[in-house]
């Protein structure tokens, strides 16, 4: 006898990227497509390892996509395994998520985590059995994840069973915003016979036990070249198969366009045409467009009108999406970069955050681009883990920073900070 599922995570269903319909649209088609295939392929599960929702509040539109696929899912006899990720969490103050709504309608079986007294219980709310198959769920844990991991390899007893853990998190991967090293996972090897990942959108394997799909559709423009889909995996008494099925995300171009030969901004479009007409192909209709523009210049590189360089590109071309990152610069003057139609908030942060802590922080090296960068993510992750309500995640970066970086004041003579 064999036992089948399909492992996939991140649909980010209801994301409306660009205020785009076709987007918003685009996120629901992948959810349809990889059902369809999991009913293609007789499967008996379908894994969803966190991030199924863009966000923890969702529109009676997104929820009526999610009924309507994981009905007809229920009626073809596949059972929906899932955890919650970090957008999925119930907001702030609110008990339950829309994922619980979901399990309590018996659309899918939500497996979460229970802690008494700060230490996790493995219980028939994280843990699910099958005949010949377990499934153990933790979902998004941030800072406290390889914690956890050693707490789950001290209660999980050894089976007989494929056993299956779900769990969004990133390997090796986004140290400073909760991902862990690999050697969290030393010791589950004789205990789980195969790990879910999600929360990293392209795909990634490592040692041919831990799995990581990739988002189905692109969250972001940057996401570009980084292979995705989901696994479809056999059991047999035999051993295990894994084969990743590659998704088909809209096409994204990423053009970077070095303007040093102008003389003025005027000849911006027809350079940045004639570049994206040597790469395109016809096949690919309906593309998005990721535009980085830089070099030095002899104008003012915000005198180029970006809206009228949108303009002309969608003119040209058939797009419903361009993104310009405007990095020229003036005899080498920093600049600070804009997007077209809609502001990328990480890069315009990154490049505040570096310009403030270039003029503030006059106790530390400011021209080590190594304390910068890091200051930077570290700025960063710390907005990220508060968003996520990881308060231990913000404190254990904070000391991990200071202990690292410390040297005595910061800011004014009598100020300092404490590490312990």
């Amino acid at each position: 006898m064999s036992i089948s599922f399909l492992h996939c995570s991140d649909l980010h269903l209801g994301f409306s990227q660009f205020g785009l319909e076709e987007r918003f649209l685009d996120f629901g088609r992948a959810f349809q497509d990889l059902a369809r295939v999991a009913q293609e392929k007789q499967v008996h599960y379908l894994l969803i390892a966190g991030d199924f929702f863009n966000k923890r509040t969702i529109n009676s539109r997104t929820l009526s996509q999610a009924v309507q696929v994981f009905a007809e899912l229920k009626k073809t006899g596949i059972k929906v395994i899932a955890i919650e990720g970090n957008h999925d969490k119930a907001p702030y103050g609110e008990g339950d998520s829309w994922m619980h709504f979901l399990h309590e309608q018996g659309l899918i079986y939500l497996l979460q985590p229970e802690f008494t007294e700060g230490k996790l219980v493995l219980n028939e709310q994280c843990l699910l059995e099958f005949p010949g198959i377990r499934f153990v769920g933790l979902g998004y844990l941030g800072s406290m994840t390889a914690k956890r991991l050693q707490e789950l390899q001290e209660l999980l007893a050894p089976s007989e069973k494929f056993t299956v853990l779900l769990l969004h998190a990133a390997i090796d991967q986004l140290l400073h915003l909760g991902g862990v090293e690999r050697e969290a996972l030393v010791g589950l090897e004789e205990l789980v016979d195969y790990v879910a990942l999600g929360h990293i959108h392209g795909r990634y394997e490592l040692e041919d036990w831990i799995y990581n799909p990739g988002a189905p559709e692109s969250w972001d423009l940057g996401e570009v070249g980084k292979e995705k889909g989901y696994y479809h995996v056999v059991i047999t008494p035999d051993g295990k198969t894994v084969e990743h099925l590659p998704s088909s995300p809209r096409p994204i171009y990423n053009l970077q366009v070095d303007l040093s030969s102008l003389t003025s901004p005027l000849e911006v479009a027809d350079l940045c045409l004639g570049n994206l007409e040597s790469q395109w192909n016809p096949a690919k209709q309906g593309a998005m467009v990721r535009l980085e523009l830089i070099g030095e210049v002899p104008f003012n590189p915000l005198s180029i009108i970006q809206t009228e360089l949108v303009e002309a590109l969608q003119n040209s071309f058939p797009l419903i999406h361009v993104e310009v990152f405007n990095r020229a610069t003036l005899e080498g003057e920093r600049v600070i970069e804009l997007t077209s139609s809609q502001f990328n908030r990480q890069q315009i942060e990154s490049v505040v955050l570096e310009d403030l802590m270039r003029r503030n922080f006059a106790a530390y090296d400011v021209e080590d681009p190594e304390f910068v960068e890091a200051g930077v993510e570290v700025a960063q992750a710390l907005k990220e883990l508060s968003v996520a309500g990881d308060q231990e995640g913000m404190l254990s970066l904070i000391k991990t920073w200071t202990k690292k970086w410390g040297r005595g004041e910061v800011g004014h003579a009598n100020s300092s900070i404490e590490t312990d």
